[in-house]
């Protein structure tokens, strides 16, 4: 086996980066250049009311992805409806209602005498 040589393929090791990237149009995000084996996330930062954010990514090899666009928008706590009644509200019903029931028991026990 002598003159034959092990020829073997060099191991590389890759790590995914990622990072957030501010544009300032929406069409910058498709000229955006991305480095292999990266992800990027693009926000218009000078278009608040219509927030954007365009992910672009690459394989190890340098090949795009498609790039993904998503919607931001602003999750706001819901404010309670006004059909929404106070504890004090709430007592004042079941007591009222304790009122009719013991009157209603009394008449009954009348009729059966």
């Amino acid at each position: 086996m002598a003159g034959y040589g092990t020829y073997g393929y060099g191991t590389t090791q890759t790590t995914a980066n990622s990072m957030i990237a501010f544009i300032n149009e929406d069409n910058m995000a498709v000229n955006y250049p991305v480095a292999p084996n990266t992800t990027v996330a693009l926000i218009n930062v000078n278009d608040p009311n219509n927030g954007k954010m365009f992910i672009k990514s690459t394989e190890p090899n340098g090949m795009p992805n498609p790039m993904r666009v998503f919607a931001i928008k602003e999750i706001t706590p819901q404010k309670q409806s006004a059909d929404v009644v106070s504890r004090q509200e709430f007592d004042d019903l079941k007591e009222n209602i304790q009122k009719i029931l013991v009157s209603l028991n009394s008449e009954k026990k009348g009729e059966m005498k």
